[in-house]
């Protein structure tokens, strides 16, 4: 091989990875240990761990991971190791590789966390999965959708069942992963009613906690209209974002708040009622001043059943970078927005 630099080979390693080279990579491994110093840069050291491991060397991987020095071990090269282990059923392995982890004070990540409970739930050993879910408390990283499907599902698959309920019970947002680990863990455990009884749950639990948010009216004068609504009705202006176009935001206790528009020349008018089979207007030009919007409490689930029903949509973020947003079309062609409720 010519001189190539530290970048090049790392991304030499990742190709042997994806092509399941093994000859490749060992090739690329050999031309490392002669053209770059040791210790090897981590990258180098992360890669290394992740092919072999990938490649079912575990013993090769663990030798890289020996000998790269103990401060240069990351997250990220322990969690390569333990993936591998647990990817090729070695579960106790993975365990004990988890531990020596924590020997070395090196915290597990959100990656981490899944090999762990996974190889708890193999080994039906619950005792070590409700340790490994201490440290996701201590972390908050338990509230995190993967790490917790993940511990639930551990839960379910060593039947303590009560641990699974309350941990699905404290989730603040549970994704369609946790909500399928409940539903093909109550059937694989021979409880098919229950499985039922929690799809029903969470078909309703899709629309819990929708409240109307806002309505908008589209004008070429703003504050003509501003005026208007605010000497008939008594609306007052409230502050508003920042937005590439000009906004008045109104506000009448008791009603629902209204957001004035500048009408834009590019507004695209849907042409006829949305069709799983037809053609709608783009939802990246939904017409801003004529939708209505509402909040919604679990915005990803809701965005996953849109998704479900084949309905095209367009998600963005507020400028304040807390608040999501998706749009849509009704059947009748008129636009909607639903925004995810923004945190106190």
């Amino acid at each position: 091989m010519p001189f190539l630099t530290a970048n090049e080979l790392g991304s030499l390693l990742l190709s042997a990875i994806s092509n399941r080279s093994l000859l490749f990579g060992r090739a690329t491994h050999a031309h490392i240990l002669k053209t770059l110093q040791t210790p090897l840069p981590s990258f180098i050291s992360n890669h290394l761990v992740n092919m072999y491991s990938k490649l079912n060397l575990l013993n090769s991987a663990h030798l890289v991971l020996l000998q790269t020095p103990p401060h240069s071990r990351s997250v990220v090269t322990w969690t390569a190791l333990i993936a591998g282990h647990v990817q090729n059923g070695h579960f106790t392995s993975a365990l004990l590789h988890f531990s020596q982890m924590r020997k070395d004070c090196i915290f597990p990540n959100d990656f981490t966390f899944p090999c762990a409970f996974k190889a708890s739930a193999a080994l039906r050993l619950p005792s070590v999965g409700k340790q490994i879910h201490a440290l996701a408390i201590k972390s908050s990283q338990i509230f995190d959708s993967f790490v917790g499907c993940s511990c639930f599902d551990m839960y379910m698959k060593t039947g303590l069942r009560d641990e699974a309920r309350n941990l699905f019970d404290e989730m603040p947002e549970r994704s369609i992963a946790m909500w399928n680990a409940n539903i093909s863990n109550a059937v694989l455990d021979g409880r098919p009613s229950i499985a039922v009884d929690v799809f029903i749950q969470f078909r309703r639990i899709v629309a819990e906690g929708v409240c109307l948010n806002h309505i908008s009216r589209e004008s070429s004068d703003i504050r003509r209209l501003a005026n208007f609504y605010n000497e008939v009705f008594g609306f007052e202006e409230i502050e508003s974002p920042k937005f590439e176009f000009k906004v008045i935001w109104l506000t009448l206790p008791g009603a629902t708040p209204m957001h004035l528009i500048e009408r834009s020349p590019d507004t695209k008018l849907p042409e006829g009622p949305y069709s799983a089979t037809s053609a709608v207007a783009d939802p990246t030009h939904l017409p801003r001043g004529h939708h209505i919007c509402f909040n919604v409490s679990n915005f990803d689930s809701f965005v996953q059943s849109l998704k479900d029903k084949g309905i095209e949509t367009f998600q963005r973020t507020l400028p304040n970078g807390k608040v999501r947003q998706v749009f849509f079309f009704d059947p009748d062609g008129n636009g909607l927005e639903v925004a995810s409720r923004e945190d106190p």
